[in-house]
């Protein structure tokens, strides 16, 4: 399993990843664990747990803070709503902290299942992860293309075949070693050939697309692209052991997850479109989430690159 040089890594979020986790810790296991102290009651809860509740509660505050600002900013305006093309970078990035701080972890204090499923993925993720550097070596090249959104990749190409089929939970569980695993590694090809990178209001440029990046790196090559595949087979046939409760739940969790752990979905087409709109527009969206997507209604719209 890797490791973060140090706790508060787990909870970091940065798109351009430099820790030896290759992102595999970030996002997902520092708000799963913001949810495991939360839901211990506080004279039960270790030191440890007690500075992740105290850390919790300050993000979250700062969370509900920002939120409430937007959406005083934009109420009693006349100009239209923005779309997701052109959204305020300050509305987009709020909005996303407050699905993954308040409205993610909530739901996970409350889902006592949920959250124990949550976490033995992230932490059978990690483990792969040390697997996967340890086939590819440790280099920072290696580090920085795996952490450019890999593993958010993965899941969110879960999430966008299953949410493409008509299967019930029976026929995934019989095609998850091969079928779904193919699936979502060719989702994830399309995904990091057609990314740049851009959030929704930057302008289109000569950033190379993460594939290229990927093959610059050696990651496409022969040696390297067997290792890659597996992995991919693998987290789909753990996600798919351990996330149950039928194809509605399934994907619920895996949107959650795919959140929880992408650096930026503003800058991820896969995660925004297959598994943060669901999100904003589903049943764990609060009620001053949704009035900020009521306001901006390009937060919960398909998004679309700058040609």
């Amino acid at each position: 399993m890797v490791k973060c040089s140090g706790s508060s890594c787990q909870y970091a979020i940065n798109w351009e990843c430099r820790c030896n986790c290759a992102h595999a810790n970030h996002g997902a296991k520092g708000r799963l664990g913001w949810a495991a102290a939360l839901a211990t009651p506080p004279t039960d809860r270790t030191s440890q747990q007690q500075a992740l509740a105290s850390t919790a509660k300050n993000r979250q505050q700062k969370a509900d803070t920002a939120q409430r600002d937007r959406v005083q900013h934009h109420v009693g305006k006349s100009s239209p709503t923005r779309s997701a093309g052109n959204l305020n970078w300050t509305d987009t990035k709020t909005a996303i902290e407050f699905a993954r701080t308040r409205d993610i972890v909530d739901r996970l204090v409350r889902n006592d299942i949920e959250r124990t499923q949550l976490i033995h993925v992230v932490d059978e993720i990690s483990r792969i992860a040390g697997e996967l550097l340890d086939s590819l070596g440790h280099g920072r090249d290696v580090r920085l293309r795996i952490g450019d959104h890999f593993w958010c990749d993965v899941v969110a190409g879960v999430v966008s075949v299953l949410a493409r089929s008509e299967k019930t939970s029976g026929e995934i569980d019989s095609c998850a070693d091969g079928e779904l695993a193919a699936q979502t590694w060719d989702s994830l090809i399309r995904s990091r050939t057609s990314s740049h990178g851009y959030r929704p209001i930057a302008t289109e440029g000569t950033r190379p697309t993460r594939a290229e990046l990927d093959e610059r790196a050696g990651l496409l090559g022969e040696q390297c692209l067997p290792v890659l595949q597996e992995t991919t087979a693998e987290i789909v046939e753990i996600a798919l052991e351990w996330l149950t409760g039928g194809t509605d739940p399934l994907l619920l969790k895996l949107r959650m997850l795919a959140v929880l752990s992408c650096p930026d979905p503003a800058r991820h087409k896969l995660v925004w479109d297959s598994s943060l709109v669901p999100l904003l527009t589903g049943p764990i969206t609060s009620a001053l989430q949704q009035r900020l997507t009521t306001l901006l209604r390009g937060l919960v719209e398909p998004l679309s690159w700058d040609e």
